[in-house]
Order: C-alpha cells, then structure tokens, then sequence
C-alpha cells in the first residue's frame, strides 16, 4: 500500500534520494536557480521554501535545523545573511518553475527552480594558480638497438 508517502523518490532508493535533495537545494541556494528535469524541480521545492522559512527566524536551533537538511554548513552564512533577508515580507513561496518544454533525448519535461527575489551571487572563491617547475631532467641519448646474432 501507498498509505502515508510524502514524496517522490524519483526512482532511487532512500538515501540516493536524500542526497539528490541535498544536492540540488544546495545548488538552488547557492546560484539562485538550477535548470533541472520537472519532477527533480517539484519534488526539491518543499524543502528550499522549507530552509528559507528556517532562516527566516534566525536562532540557534533553525541554524542546526539548516544544516541538518542541508547536510553541510557551507552555505549558512548566504542562507541567513542574504537570502532570509531578502524574503523578510513574503510569508512564502520563495521559489518558482518555469518550465521549458521536453529534452530532446530522452523527452523528459525540463524546467528551472529559481528563488523569486534576486540574490546576489557571490562569485567562486578564485584560488591563486601556483606554478610548481619541474626539475629538468637530462636525458641520456639513446643507445642503438643490438644487432641480432645470425644462428
């Protein structure tokens, strides 16, 4: 029986589907919008609208509570600093799908999850490139082949 089920698990067992939640409200959280399929799209946005109305109420307990369904504490300081600020008078729905029709491989409806209000993005944290030089190696020329003996 199908009694008392909450959502859908896209296919996947339990913990794949915990982890593809996480994933993609992570991503949704941290660029703002995510193209992604329908169903992905409609089963993560519960639990987006669910971490921006935590946030909203910024205490020790609704931060444990953001990074227990988040799975990380990466994105803590965007979610309270920025994000929750920027919902401070909507009650809810901080998210919308826009759908863009069927992918051309396989048919499958493609939508993107988007925050309503636009939060600035902050930019990947650029790390410096260090140029590590390799010892220069010298070669020894190559010796001939032997000549192979006539029997």
């Amino acid at each position: 029986m199908k009694h008392r089920i909450r959502h859908n698990q896209l296919g996947r067992n339990t913990n794949q589907a915990k982890a593809l939640y996480q994933g993609l409200a992570t991503s949704v959280l941290s660029l703002g919008r995510i193209e992604t399929t329908l169903a992905k799209a409609k089963a993560v946005l519960p639990l987006v609208d669910n971490i921006v109305n935590l946030a909203k109420k910024n205490d020790v307990n609704s931060r444990r509570l953001v990074i227990k369904s988040l799975g990380s504490d990466q994105l803590i300081d965007r979610i309270f600093n920025q994000i929750s600020p920027a919902f401070g008078s909507r009650p809810s729905g901080y998210t919308r799908i826009i759908r863009l029709g069927q992918r051309l491989s396989d048919g499958a409806e493609r939508a993107i999850l988007e925050l309503v209000e636009q939060v600035p993005v902050a930019p990947p944290n650029e790390k410096p490139k260090v140029v590590i030089e390799k010892p220069v190696v010298k070669k020894s020329p190559k010796r001939p082949k032997p000549l192979k003996k006539l029997k």
